[in-house]
């Protein structure tokens, strides 16, 4: 590595360091209702890449953990219940910024340290950026911004629809949407890990666990809203559309 592009990643580094050295103590100490969830979805992601040989070293590894991370708490922290101390009103609206700045010095340390490898080590990035994307998506989603009301209202006002038709017309259509997102994350995960060089059992298993990691995040911080609900169900519905897209990408790649 040159000189220059040294002392960019060092000082990332370091910025990097930092923000997540404070988060990490606010985290332990209990100072924001919940956050052990997306740090939980970083850390599986994380360590699921290390499954991946073009993905594994930690100079790939760690500047993509933190864009990925960053984003997710970035968009948690929008998307947030109140917090339960008066205090943490006065903080709040100053995290998501904080930690988009994270999750923007993570992409631009991990750009770095991909133009460094050579040509035949490099990650697959596209894939690896679309599934960071479908991350940041669900932690939005989940929230109360995902909750179907908006969409019957929408069914309701363009097709003359009762609001029991516009009910039902949102159930079909957010299970279809459940159903195409997680294959195209299972799809990503999978063409991820082929790009990596990862043999098919272990593309098959690096997709599967990532959309389980996602649609477990996704249910899980749905129940924490009043008038959303997790659903074992929907996970199952998710984990089909993966699994079908999934074997789509392996079957091609045979």
């Amino acid at each position: 590595m040159s000189a220059p592009l040294r002392a960019v990643s060092l000082a990332l580094s370091a910025i990097a360091g930092a923000v997540l050295a404070a988060w990490g103590v606010a985290w332990l100490c209990g100072r924001y209702w919940g956050a052990w969830l997306p740090f939980a979805l970083s850390v599986a992601v994380t360590a699921l890449l290390g499954l991946l040989p073009r993905a594994r070293p930690w100079a790939v590894r760690g500047p993509y953990a933190l864009m990925f991370g960053g984003g997710v708490l970035a968009l948690w922290f929008v998307t947030r219940l109140k917090p339960p101390w008066d205090w943490a009103d006065h903080v709040a609206p100053y995290l998501a910024p904080a930690a988009g700045v994270l999750a923007v010095v993570g992409l631009v340390w991990w750009q770095i340290s991909i133009a460094v490898q050579p040509e035949a080590k490099r990650p697959p990035a596209g894939w690896l950026v679309w599934l960071a994307a479908a991350a940041w998506l669900v932690a939005y989603f989940s929230s109360a911004r995902g909750a179907p009301g908006v969409m019957e209202r929408l069914f309701s006002e363009w097709f003359g629809l009762s609001l029991t038709q516009a009910h039902d017309l949102t159930v079909v259509a957010r299970k279809a949407i459940h159903f195409a997102f997680y294959g195209l994350v299972g799809l990503g995960g999978a063409r991820a890990a082929i790009g990596s060089r990862a043999t098919p059992a272990t593309s098959a298993a690096f997709a599967a666990s990532l959309a389980l990691s996602y649609a477990l995040f996704d249910e899980y911080r749905q129940s924490t809203f009043p008038g959303r609900t997790g659903s074992l169900a929907d996970i199952a519905l998710d984990m089909a559309g993966a699994g079908l897209f999934l074997w789509v990408a392996l079957a091609r790649k045979r």
